[in-house]
């Protein structure tokens, strides 16, 4: 089987979306529904059932670009750098957040989940380069190599 698995980078999965973070000092963009994900939120479980903060419709309008309504999200900076979270209903993540919003026909979201929790000593790694504030930008992470079975068992391991 180990045969079948096929070199991937991340950006071969889905779409990578790097969150933003709304102007903090008008209320009219927070209070609403809609998740507002940051790395504090990501606190070692699977998902996250409530983010510290939310989003008002209005707020999440104006980062309709950033919106991931499933997928994976990574923490991309500091000392939570390669925190990993799913994502599973509508949420906008912050700057220091990339999400990849999985294509379900190529991977299995749980699988590149625990893919991605089990590398975070080398995603801390990659972006902790000659900076104070380790870093890794969205085309490092978009070219981080995935090693990929098919979905089937992609299913079964992650299951």
């Amino acid at each position: 089987m180990a045969n079948e698995w096929t070199q991937a980078r991340i950006a071969d999965l889905g779409r990578v979306v790097t969150g933003r973070t709304p102007p903090g000092n008008d209320p009219a963009y927070y209070d609403g529904d809609v998740q507002f994900l940051t790395p504090s939120d990501m606190v070692g479980y699977r998902r996250v059932e409530r983010t510290a903060r939310s989003l008002s419709s209005y707020g999440a309008m104006q980062l309709v670009r950033c919106l991931i309504p499933h997928g994976v999200g990574v923490s991309c900076i500091g000392w939570q750098m390669g925190k990993a979270i799913l994502i599973d209903r509508p949420t906008i993540t912050n700057q220091q957040i990339n999400s990849v919003i999985i294509n379900e026909n190529v991977a299995d979201p749980s699988f590149v989940y625990y893919s991605l929790l089990a590398r975070r000593g080398e995603l801390f790694n990659l972006g902790a380069g000659g900076s104070r504030t380790p870093i890794l930008n969205k085309g490092d992470f978009e070219r981080l190599p995935f090693l990929l079975p098919p979905l089937p068992e992609q299913r079964a391991i992650a299951h």
